[in-house]
């Protein structure tokens, strides 16, 4: 498929002339994962699509490819945000505003940094701001094709690896072998002869779409199609789809607008007119080659001319659906998904007070890893705060210089600059949701260090911090503004000097003192070898300075009961974080949960994961939201199923990072719902698996599905499974029905895994999470994604497809 070239030199209106980076290049210093930084020549291809640089005597030995593909690049950063970087801050560190950082996927899906510094100023202006650019024009330009398009497009440049043009039969062999597709290799090259049409010896594009057009052919909608075409029922919700990989009697049949409706309002329970039906099976048709935008103006047009046509309606008839239209409707990621669109967007009210919505929460943001050895970066804040995190963790203490350090102390993790953590907030901190971003400060400075703390988030903040809440009369503040008014706004949370009694009296956090208390073990040098961060003494008073003390907002303490009146003389903008142990215990308990429902309704808590979690995975969020807690702080950098809960549960509203808790936690005298259902789930196939991990190389999948639904108690929670599909990760069907007696729909969380069978153990393929408040019965397709949520290479194109329906619970 040949490749539109972007910002090219022949282009007038180009805004940036990339020819000093095409030819010459520019030397500069490259950081590698190991050894030292050294010079390197760096240039953009002609077509600038790929970033290479001359290899080094051993890279260049072995065969390595020494260069990016620019279509693969997450971001580019300035400063020095890596852990590549940081292993050398004492002697580069003074060269932070000459350096970058360009964050990509390489060819198995797992992220990676490109860490360079340039030779000047200047220099470094003209890549950075060039290759910024470069790299938005390219998604611009992705933007501009249909996801089938760019799915038959990632499948062409994968195989075309010599970028001849075309494809022989041993590059259409390793292709399917690459996508999890079990054919014998003489089948394969039958299949090629077929599809050479015109006997060359390969294929151009036009062909090898034809090729694949076999290979992904779809047997369960197939069935649903016969059924619809040939005005047969569907089998009931809870019944299997009759499906015959080998008999298609009706692929040829078209069906009328009307039937199309009739199936869409009695299967997928959505009312639809003639227009709305019409303009829906056209969304989601387009030609490979037709882009989104020629679509959107084909379709305006349309409208247009149909103001100007008297009775259009008749032509409902006229518009006529084939299989290939119905199936491409069914299989879109948006009109028929699972997940509610409308909710899918930004939709809640915003202007309610902080305490009344949930808030994506982040523990020990800084590290990549355990939380014993692991090394520490910037990037991981930067990577949180992009997925909608708005509340990120910094562990403070004394630093060499004078200077402030992020990391976790007693233990042998790496350290970061509390300066470079802040500036990548400020950069980040709003790039995805306009919504308040919390702060969670754990102090272990000196009153010294904590002044630098200060005039540093002061210095890089400005007007972006938000300062504390004072009321005129001197009284203590009993309602938090909403998000709305706290838009781009950083709120810092921490200990505060005494202002009310109830401050005065307990104003530690107890975060630090409980991890220790549960794990003794977390102790010893730091990565780096330097002696321990200094340990807080037991009975010391911890003092704050009063320039920290200043600009926090949300002070810290403890809440000795739930009871009205203790709630009562706390004031609104002083919350209090609880251990996990603590919090499951409390959980367990109705009288207590009432009671911390009510606290929760003019106060934040946060819950954050035992110190026993070395390995840093997560406990399960659902029982600790189910008390009205706001902040539920989980290890964002391990992608187990609680990480996938909470995933899913903040895609709702936007990914703004806020979501508005049930009416009963809000308001008094609202009571609790109680009707449940029945949920019966039919897990009928899935489409382009990747390999575990997104990798390219490696044997061909074994799949099965296991689904889980999260309730608020250990009763609401139910597990079951698919058997497993052997050797076929393309488009393997199970067709197996599973059914869940669902008590508390508003406080239940529905998730899938893909994951791959093997002999000692099954590996983690790929996930989709949402809650059951927003579902929609039907037939739906589900987009997977990877272990950490991103839906990019292979994963930009994997689906699982679904039945789902409501049954009355007795």
């Amino acid at each position: 498929m040949p490749r539109k070239t972007i910002g090219s030199k022949a282009k007038a209106k180009d805004e940036f002339d990339y020819e000093p980076l095409v030819d010459p290049g520019i030397t500069m210093l490259k950081f590698g994962q190991g050894g030292t930084p050294h010079e390197r020549l760096f240039k953009l291809s002609g077509d600038l699509r790929y970033l290479s640089w001359s290899a080094g005597w051993f890279s260049a030995k072995l065969g390595g490819k020494c260069q990016v593909d620019l279509e693969k690049v997450i971001r580019v950063m300035q400063g020095q945000n890596t852990f590549q970087f940081q292993r050398y801050s004492q002697i580069y560190g003074d060269a932070n505003e000459k350096s970058f950082s360009i964050v990509y996927q390489d060819a198995d899906g797992k992220e990676k940094t490109l860490d360079l510094i340039a030779p000047s100023q200047d220099i470094f202006k003209l890549w950075h701001d060039g290759l910024k650019a470069l790299v938005q024009k390219l998604k611009e330009q992705r933007d501009n094709y249909s996801l089938d398009a760019l799915f038959l497009k990632s499948l062409w440049d994968r195989a075309d690896t010599d970028h001849s043009g075309t494809l022989n039969a041993k590059e259409i062999v390793r292709l399917v072998q690459s996508i999890n597709v079990h054919l014998p290799t003489p089948t394969v090259k039958v299949l090629f002869k077929k599809y050479d049409v015109d006997n060359s010896g390969t294929l151009d594009f036009a062909e090898f779409v034809e090729f694949m057009t076999f290979l992904r052919k779809r047997p369960d909608l197939e069935s649903v199609w016969g059924s619809i075409a040939t005005d047969s029922p569907l089998p009931e919700g809870s019944a299997p789809l009759t499906i015959d990989p080998e008999y298609f009697p009706s692929r040829d049949a078209v069906i009328s607008l009307p039937k199309f409706i009739k199936f869409w309002e009695s299967v997928q329970g959505e009312k639809l007119s003639l227009e709305d039906a019409r303009d829906l099976v056209e969304f989601c048709n387009s030609s490979t080659s037709e882009s989104k935008a020629t679509k959107k103006s084909t379709r305006a047009a349309r409208h247009r001319d149909d103001l100007h046509t008297p009775n259009d309606v008749s032509g409902g008839d006229e518009f006529l659906v084939s299989y290939t239209m119905f199936s491409n409707v069914l299989s879109n990621f948006t009109k028929a998904s699972l997940f509610d669109q409308s909710k899918v967007v930004e939709y809640q009210d915003m202007t309610h007070p902080l305490t009344y919505y949930y808030m994506a929460s982040s523990h020990n943001t800084y590290l990549e890893g355990d939380q014993l050895t692991s090394f520490s970066s910037v990037n991981r804040y930067v990577n949180d705060l992009l997925l909608g995190c708005r509340c990120v963790e910094l562990d403070c203490w004394d630093g060499d210089n004078g200077q402030p350090i992020i990391c976790h102390g007693h233990t042998m993790t790496g350290k970061i600059l509390f300066r470079d953590v802040i500036r990548a907030i400020a950069e980040y901190g709003f790039v995805t949701s306009p919504y308040p971003v919390v702060l969670s400060i754990e102090n272990h400075c000196c009153l010294e260090q904590q002044k630098v703390l200060a005039k540093i988030m002061i210095d890089i903040f400005k007007d972006k911090l938000a300062m504390p809440l004072r009321n005129a009369d001197g009284s203590f503040v009993t309602t938090l503004p909403s998000p709305m008014e706290l838009k781009h706004k950083v709120l810092i949370k921490g200990k505060r000097l005494a202002t009310h009694g109830a401050e005065a009296e307990d104003a530690d956090d107890p975060e630090d003192d409980d991890e220790e208390a549960e794990d003794p073990s977390l102790k010893g040098s730091t990565k780096d070898g330097t002696k321990d961060a200094p340990k807080k003494k037991k009975g010391s008073s911890n003092k704050t300075h009063p320039d920290l003390s200043n600009i926090t907002y949300l002070g810290t303490g403890k809440v000795k009961s739930f009871s009205a009146a203790v709630s009562n003389s706390i004031p609104a903008d002083m919350m209090a974080s609880y251990a996990e142990v603590k919090t499951i215990k409390t959980i367990k308990l109705p009288d207590k949960v009432a009671g911390w429902i009510d606290h929760n309704k003019n106060h934040l808590s946060r819950i954050y994961p035992k110190g026993t979690r070395i390995d840093s995975s997560n406990y399960v969020p659902v029982g600790p939201w189910a008390a009205g807690n706001q902040l539920v702080a989980l290890n964002y950098q391990t992608g187990d199923l609680a990480y996938h809960i909470n995933f899913g549960k903040f895609l709702e509203n936007g990914s703004t990072g806020y979501v508005l808790k049930p009416d009963y936690m809000i308001y008094n005298g609202v009571s609790e719902p109680t009707e449940g259902y029945r949920l019966v789930i039919n897990v009928i196939s899935a489409c382009h698996l990747p390999k575990p991990g997104g990798a390219q190389k490696g044997e061909i999948i074994d799949p099965f599905v296991a689904v889980y639904l999260h309730g608020p108690s250990p009763a609401d929670t139910f597990e079951a499974r698919t058997r497993t599909i052997h050797d076929n990760g393309f488009n393997p069907v199970w067709n197996q029905t599973f059914t869940f007696d669902v008590r508390r729909p508003d406080l239940s969380y529905l998730t899938f895994h893909v994951n791959d069978e093997d002999v000692l153990r099954s590996d983690f393929v790929a996930f989709t999470s949402l809650p059951l408040s927003c579902i929609r019965t039907g037939l739906r397709t589900l987009h997977l994604r990877n272990a950490v949520g991103k839906r990019d290479q292979d994963f930009e194109y994997a689906s699982l497809f679904v039945r789902v329906t409501k049954e009355f619970l007795e």
